[in-house]
Parts: structure tokens; sequence; C-alpha cells
């Protein structure tokens, strides 16, 4: 699910609490010190990049974000470990879960498995989704801490980086620039995800890669290119490309838009050329979105097409699978969405609607030109290790070091299949298809420790592979950073989802003319005092510890 932009502004920036996005691919490049894309860093020492060798792709990624791509999986696979990292002991970890728990370590053949392989008796402390926030501040709050402790976007992490600086393990020793080489799998994740580990020029934990893409207007291409707007240039074809896709009197609507989307103004924000989340100035001065002309504009042009009568008569209340039922039965011509969904819509489009083409609409600048694309965070979040004695640190990073095996590599296989014949089974391709067993059996969250870096892989539709990859060489170069991203503010913790709620109500009022653009004055005022100014100045202290 993509969350509204102004819930994603106010609530993303903080260190290891990105909300979208991920990691670099394992693309076959050298060897490369310091960033290798944009960081707000500022003088962090990062882990230097070093690409993994792997299976050659069909679609070779890039070292700013394009990811590789297979239609044909590799025939072998190569060995990235070659030893096991563990000593035998035992290995805690806190970690989120989405899926069921997994089966018990005395029938679990993975569990089993996964503790042979990696020389560790694995005890993961898995909790769900919405118990996650409070079982932290409980863990957060006891002296016997477990070794890993994933901090999951959440506002309920007040006091995180006291946390960090008493009770967890500065990693810059272990892993910035050449140091990382002795983890050759954690050097293969790259810098646009280690900058959300980072606080003060200090590395406070391990990220879990998302590639660089974040919101998306997935658009059903073949009724475009039927209207004659393949590639709205600005946003009059834009308007145009809409009004010719509503057609309500044959039950299809131009925009679907998922709750609190503010009627999908992420996407309107990038062709005005709105900051991600906010914008900083040669002096430190940050500004935030909503406070921008830009962002004006952006407003009342979405304003402007809830006039024309685009909308579905339930955007902006739909539920995201009942936004992504209504695109995949084409009932709606586009919505915005994670570019994570991409894979799962292009199988489901297949499936229900075979002639329709589902894309990511390419951002184009409001009065022509180029568009801009947010860059999302770069990780999941971050997995801080507690404080140890040098030699159980650098056993845990061994551990971390086998669990971020790239795609293509016999660790990352076990990791993502489990065993064959239990877990698995192979097509007539040589490809693992899971059996009812593999999800509770390898449900172990241990991928919320860090993980491989991502990559596009589609036996069954070569063309997507295709698709996708021709689009993200078209986002990558329009990309811009959150600047706030490895930076800290207290403030958005404790309020964050407070004042997203009150920009979000407001924002969906002014689009759909239950209130004037005028009142968005009022919005910013109001956002500013309950707040947003506190938000402001914590990121540029934040800023300037970084830039020191």
């Amino acid at each position: 699910m993509s969350a509204g932009i102004s819930r994603r502004s106010f609530l993303s920036g903080s260190v290891g609490l990105g909300l979208a996005g991920a990691a670099l691919p394992g693309v076959l490049s050298a060897c490369a010190s310091g960033t290798v894309v944009p960081t707000s860093a500022g003088r962090a020492t990062l882990p230097d990049y070093v690409a993994a060798k792997v299976p050659t792709p069909q679609e070779a990624g890039t070292a700013a974000g394009v990811r590789d791509g297979y239609w044909e999986y590799p025939g072998e696979l190569v060995r990235s470990v070659h030893d096991a990292p563990g000593s035998g002991g035992t290995v805690t970890a806190l970690l989120i879960a989405y899926v069921p728990p997994p089966t018990p370590l005395s029938g679990n053949q993975y569990w089993q498995a996964f503790n042979r392989n990696l020389g560790i008796n694995f005890q993961p402390s898995i909790t769900a989704e919405g118990d996650y926030p409070t079982k932290l501040q409980t863990v957060m709050a006891n002296s016997d801490l477990p070794d890993f402790m994933l901090l999951y976007p959440t506002n309920d992490t007040a006091h995180l980086i006291e946390f960090l600086e008493d009770k967890c393990e500065d990693l810059t020793p272990y892993l910035a620039g050449s140091a990382v080489k002795a983890y050759p799998n954690l050097a293969n994740l790259g810098n646009f995800s280690w900058q959300t580990a980072t606080y003060g020029g200090r590395i406070y934990g391990l990220p879990q890669p998302r590639g660089v893409f974040g919101s998306n207007l997935f658009i059903l291409q073949n009724l475009a290119d039927k209207a004659g707007i393949s590639q709205p240039r600005d946003v009059d074809d834009f308007e145009r490309l809409m009004k010719e896709l509503n057609q309500p009197k044959a039950g299809q609507w131009a925009m679907g838009a998922q709750t609190q989307s503010n009627y999908n103004l992420a996407f309107f924000y990038q062709l005005f050329g709105v900051p991600n989340t906010w914008s900083v100035d040669k002096n430190g001065k940050f500004t935030a979105d909503l406070e921008t002309e830009a962002a004006r504009e952006a407003i009342a042009y979405a304003h402007r097409l809830y006039q024309d009568g685009v909308y579905h008569p339930e955007a902006n209340n739909m539920t995201t699978v009942q936004a992504k039922d209504a695109f995949y039965s084409g009932q709606i011509a586009s919505y915005v969405d994670g570019f994570s969904a991409y894979p799962s819509t292009w199988q489901q489009v297949a499936l229900i609607k075979p002639d329709n083409k589902p894309r990511v609409m390419i951002p184009f600048g409001h009065s022509g030109g180029k568009g801009s694309y947010y860059l999302g965070s770069g990780s999941f979040g971050t997995t801080a290790l507690k404080k140890a004695p040098k030699k159980r640190i650098e056993e845990l990073l061994r551990v971390a070091n086998y669990l971020a095996a790239p795609f293509g590599t016999q660790e990352n296989f076990f990791l993502t299949n489990g065993v064959e014949g239990v877990d698995f089974t192979r097509n007539s391709q040589g490809a693992p298809i899971a059996t009812t067993k593999g999800p509770t059996q390898n449900a172990l969250s241990q991928g919320y420790i860090t993980s491989s870096p991502s990559v596009n892989v589609n036996t069954q539709y070569p063309d997507f592979i295709k698709a996708i990859h021709q689009q993200e060489q078209q986002l990558v170069p329009l990309g811009i950073p959150n600047p706030t991203i490895g930076l800290y503010s207290e403030t958005a913790e404790d309020r964050g989802s407070d004042l997203a709620t009150l920009v979000d109500d407001q924002l969906s009022s002014i689009i759909a003319g239950r209130a004037p653009i005028s009142s968005l004055s009022t919005l910013i005022q109001n956002w500013r005092s309950q707040g947003g100014e506190q938000m402001r100045n914590e990121f540029q202290k934040s800023y300037e510890a970084n830039h020191k």
C-alpha cells in the first residue's frame, strides 16, 4: 500500500525509519568508495559499495538503482559464503511478521536447515504488525535485549537516539568505508540503503534493502494508447486523457484513489516539482513540501480534476484491496500504488483482463519537459545490534552477511525457497515453485534483520521483465531523494501521525471542494504551530551535526 502524500511526508526522515524504498541491485560493476547515489549523510563514512559476482541477468541493472532482470532462472548458482558464520550458540532477534507464525522448530525442516547452514541456534521473537510497536517499546525498556532488534517505521519510538547510543553497538568501526569488505554481501547492499542506518555520522544498524522506487501512477496503457495520448506532455494533456478514459455509463472511471492518498496527490506533486517531503538549501534550511507554491498549484490541479468528475465515486475511500481489484478488472484506468505492486499487478491483470496492459506513467513537467520522481528511503527499516564484545559483533555481522546473499547465490536460494521437496518443487525451467507448506515453514522473518538487494525475476512473463526494466531506466534519472533520510526528529516520531492526519483531512477537503484553496494557508500555520516548526528545527539540527 502507498500512503497518502502527507502521511508519507511527515512520518519519514528518521534514522532507520524510512517508509518506502530500497537498495541497489546486484550489478556487475567495479568497487566504488563512498556514496553511489545522493545521500544526506553528509560526512558520515558509509560502507564502500562492492558489487557481488552473480549470474549474468537478461537485463542488466545499474549502480544508480535500475535492477537486474531475469526471465530465465540461473542454471548455476554461485556460492557467496564458504563457512558457517556462527559458532553454534544462540542468536536472538526481535522481528515483525506479516504472515502466520512458523511451524515449531521440532517439526520445521526449514528452520532446522537454517540453523545448520548458519551454525547458530536461531531464536526469533516474531510479533504481528499490529502489535509490534508496543512490543518494541517493551523490549527497549528492558535491560536484557535480543541480539538483533528491528526498529520498525513507527511513531512510538520516542528517545530512539538515546536508546541507540546507550544500548546499541556503533557499527561504524566494523562497516564504514573499506571495513565492510570483510562482509562482501553487506558491501553489495549499496549506499542508498545504508544511509537509513546512520545518525550523526555513525552507523547504528543494518538496512533491509528495497528498490529505490516509491509511489507511482499505474495506468492501463492500452486505453491511453487508444485515446491517442500514450504519454502526456503536460498537465493539460493529462487532463484530456483522463476525460477520454472516464466513461461512467460503461462502468469505467479514469482514476481511483486509495484511502488517505489525497486523490493521488503524490503523483501530481511530482509533476509540479514539489520537494520530496522536504527540501534543504545551501544554508541548511529545510522547507516542507506543503509550504511551497508548487504544492499549492498541484493541489489546485487535483481539485480541477475532481471538478471534471474523472474520479471513481469511492475515490479516496477505497481500501488497498478495493483499489487494486478495481484496476485489475478495468473499472478504474489509473490509481497510485507503490512500485513494489508492479509484479502482482501485471500478473493479476493478465489473469483477469489479458488484453489490458498495466504500466507506470513516467512523470512529466506540468508545463512540459521532464518531471521529477520521488525516490524511496532505500530500506524498510533498520535493525540495531545490542552492545556486545568485538568477537560477538563480528559473529553477528557474519550472520547478517549470509542473510544479505544476493539473488543467484546458493545462500539466497536457500533463504528464499527452503528445502527442496518440502518447501518447494521445480518447474520445467528449473525455477522453484513453493509448496503449500513452504510459506509456513519459511516464516522466520529473518529478512527483517537484513536481506538481499532487490532484483526483477519472472520466468512466466518475460515481457514483464522487459517492460519494468525499460520503465526503471526512465524513472531513475528523474529521481530526487528525501533529504531527511539519515536524519532524526523526535517530534516526527512522537507527533508525526497526528500531524499527518491533520494535513490529510484538510487536503482531501480542499481537493473535493469541501474547503476553499485559501484554507491551505491556515493549514500550514496549524501544522507549523502543532509540531511542524519543531520538526524543521530538529531536522536542521540533525543535518548540521551530520555536516560538521
